[in-house]
C-alpha cells in the first residue's frame, strides 16, 4: 500500500489526492456537525471528473462516505435503499432486496451499511447503527411515528450530490402533514423478511398520488423558491453540483405555501 493511500478494502483503494478533492468541495456546504446526513447521490458524473474515473463504485462511494463522516461528524449518515416494487411484489426482504434508486444507494447497501431498516418501500441504509432500537413505526410511510416524522425532529440536513434534479423525500411527508388533496393513502399488504429465517406479514400505509389526478412534481419551481428564500444551499465545483436544505426549514417553506395553494409543487 503506498503511502498516500487513505481508504481501503476489497480491491481499490483511493488516494490522500482523491481524498482531498472530495473533502474540499464539502467543505462549501457549511452543514452543523451533529447532523443526521439523510445523502442523495450519483456517482455517474463523480467519475467522469478526472481526478476521480479510475475509481471503481465501491470505492468511490467508500470515499464519500468517509469525506461526509470526516467532514461533518454526523450524528448519523442515512442512504436511501427504497424499494418501489413493493406495491407490486408484496415482499421485502432486508438482506436482499436490491435499492432501486441508484448505484450509490446499492453499494451503501451491500458494502457499508450497519443497519437497514425494515421498511418495505422506504428502508434506508444506516451507517452507524444510530436508528436500531429507536421506536419508528416502519408501516407507515409518511404517518404519525415513521420514519419521516423523526427525520423532521432532529432537523436532518438533507444531501442531493450530482443528481439531473432536486430530490427531497421528506417532501411527501410535508404534503401529507398538510392533507394535500392530491394524494391519499392506500394500504398494501405483504410480508417482510428480517433474515432468511425471520419473516412477518404486515399491512402497509402509503401516501400515494391520485393517479386520476395525475399530479406531477414541478421539480425546478421547488429548487427555485427554496433558493431563493435562503435555505437550499448549493455549491459547484468542476462539472459537481451538490446542495443541502435542514428538513425544518423546507418544513416552515412549503407548508406556508401549501397552506394557500395546496397544488404549489405541482406542474400547472
Amino acid at each position: 500500500m503506498s503511502s498516500n493511500t487513505i481508504g481501503s478494502r476489497k480491491g481499490q483503494d483511493y488516494t490522500s489526492k482523491d481524498y482531498k478533492y472530495i473533502s474540499e468541495f464539502l467543505s462549501q456546504f457549511g452543514i452543523p456537525d451533529n447532523q443526521i446526513l439523510f445523502i442523495h447521490a450519483r456517482l455517474k458524473g463523480l467519475k467522469k471528473e478526472s481526478v476521480l474515473d479510475d475509481l471503481d463504485y465501491e470505492t468511490l462511494t467508500k470515499l464519500l462516505l468517509d469525506c461526509f463522516m470526516d467532514s461533518f461528524d454526523p450524528k448519523a449518515i442515512l442512504v436511501p435503499t427504497f424499494t418501489y416494487s413493493f406495491t407490486d411484489s408484496g415482499v421485502y426482504h432486508r438482506n436482499f432486496s436490491k435499492s432501486e434508486v441508484g448505484r450509490f444507494s446499492e453499494e451503501t447497501r451491500l458494502k457499508f451499511s450497519e443497519f437497514r431498516t425494515p421498511d418495505p418501500i422506504f428502508s434506508v441504509a444506516d451507517i452507524t447503527g444510530f436508528l436500531k432500537g429507536k421506536e419508528i413505526d416502519y408501516t407507515t410511510a409518511f404517518g404519525e411515528g415513521g420514519l419521516f416524522e423523526l427525520l423532521h425532529e432532529e432537523n436532518c440536513a438533507i444531501i442531493n450530490l450530482d443528481l439531473p434534479k432536486l430530490l427531497m423525500t421528506q417532501v411527501h411527508y410535508i404534503e401529507k402533514e398538510c392533507d394535500v388533496s392530491y394524494r391519499y393513502d392506500k394500504m398494501f399488504d405483504g410480508v417482510v423478511y428480517d433474515d432468511d429465517q425471520n419473516w412477518r406479514k404486515t399491512e402497509y400505509e402509503y401516501f400515494v398520488r391520485d393517479l386520476d389526478d395525475d399530479p406531477q412534481m414541478d421539480y425546478q419551481k421547488r429548487e427555485e423558491f427554496l433558493s431563493n428564500r435562503g435555505s437550499l444551499e448549493t455549491v459547484k465545483n468542476d462539472d459537481i453540483t451538490g446542495s443541502w436544505i435542514s428538513a425544518q426549514e423546507k418544513y416552515d417553506l412549503l407548508s406556508k405555501k401549501l397552506v394557500g395553494n395546496e397544488r404549489f409543487l405541482l406542474e400547472e
